[in-house]
């Protein structure tokens, strides 16, 4: 009787010790999606307070950069930068361009809740597998199917269709509306180099970036920048909101991470409609 092969779907079992287990893959997409939620009507409920959306996110990194140092360094090992390093030289700032484009991404994610519904944020959200499957194809030189096209090409035009004509009647400007439309579609693209540059990482040195460490290359960016804003024109106190924010972003990150190591981006964005 011969030996059935098992099939590894999980691309860093090996690092942890044993296969995935598909109820921590349901939990690990259960915590996703509720701590997503979340950190939305948080990040919505800061924004409504006064507080920037620079100072915002950047208070998210910081919180995740706590995170990543108050792990043992035995349990988190050798940063990123330090891997490519040794892997790959010429590719040795990968970890501070994924780093660069998280904080990108959040920024911009942030300042569009300011001109259009948290609703409407997610649903042009919702356009982020086209460009994921374009980036994947440019920097992963993943290859792309017709019928992969032709169902994000109509998912793009109905999201678009549903997002347009149930945000019009409630916004007053039209501009805003835009605005916060082409926002978040920046920030799609962000996110799309983000997923595909940390897979590249995985790829060179066969690890995989956790979120908290990514902070640390966010924060390190956005830091300066963060305070120069606060001491010139905020000084605002924070709220209790501000912590949730940060905590349940974090969480829910960490879990896209998790996620983002054993699927493709493109699978990866398409999962991430549902959060």
């Amino acid at each position: 009787m011969k030996e059935q092969k098992q099939v590894v779907i999980y691309d860093s079992a090996h690092c942890l010790g044993r296969r995935p287990n598909n109820y921590v893959v349901l939990l690990v997409l259960a915590t996703w999606i509720g701590c997503s939620s979340i950190t939305q009507v948080s990040n919505k409920e800061v924004i409504s307070e006064g507080t920037s959306p620079l100072t915002l996110v950047c208070f998210q990194m910081l919180f995740g950069t706590v995170v990543f140092l108050l792990v043992p360094k035995h349990i988190r090992g050798n940063v990123g930068w330090s891997d490519c390093l040794t892997t790959s030289p010429k590719l040795k700032y990968l970890p501070f361009i994924v780093g660069l484009c998280n904080a990108i991404t959040h920024t911009l994610t942030s300042y569009a809740m300011q001109m259009i519904t948290p609703a409407l944020t997610h649903i042009t959200r919702g356009t982020e597998p086209i460009w994921m499957m374009t980036f994947s194809y440019l920097i992963l030189q993943k290859e792309v199917s017709l019928f992969q096209v032709m169902s994000v090409v109509l998912m793009i035009i109905g999201v678009a269709s549903i997002g347009y004509g149930g945000n019009v009647e409630e916004s007053k400007s039209h501009d805003a509306v835009f605005k916060g439309i082409a926002t978040t579609l920046a920030a799609n693209v962000a996110i799309s180099i983000r997923n595909c540059a940390s897979k590249m990482y995985t790829q060179v040195t066969s690890k995989h970036l956790s979120y908290p460490e990514v902070c640390t290359y966010s924060f390190g960016i956005m830091a300066l920048p963060c305070i120069a804003q606060y001491l010139l024109f905020e000084r605002k106190r924070g709220s209790i909101y501000l912590l949730i924010a940060s905590v349940f972003h974090v969480l829910y990150s960490t879990m896209s991470f998790y996620v983002l190591s054993f699927v493709e981006p493109s699978s990866h964005s398409v999962i991430k409609l549902f959060s």
